[in-house]
């Protein structure tokens, strides 16, 4: 078996789109591990979500955690 790994795809195609403050929103802990350096070399901020199960199959966002502003 194989492990199929998207990072290295994911970080080529958002290098390719040269955004200047690029935030990386994550959807929970465990996949806040994934960070990328920018064209420009630096590295993009980070937020992660913070959820909590309210069902099987329903979450419901407690906090957004990180320094950004919520797009309107």
């Amino acid at each position: 078996m194989d492990h199929l790994y998207a990072a290295p795809v994911l970080v080529e195609y958002f290098r390719q789109l040269n955004i200047k403050d690029l935030t990386i929103v994550s959807p929970d802990v465990a996949a806040s591990r994934w960070r990328a350096p920018t064209p420009s070399g630096s590295t993009p901020d980070l937020a992660i979500v913070d959820k909590r199960r309210s069902g099987p199959t329903e979450t419901e966002v407690m906090h957004i955690i990180g320094d950004v502003e919520a797009a309107t």
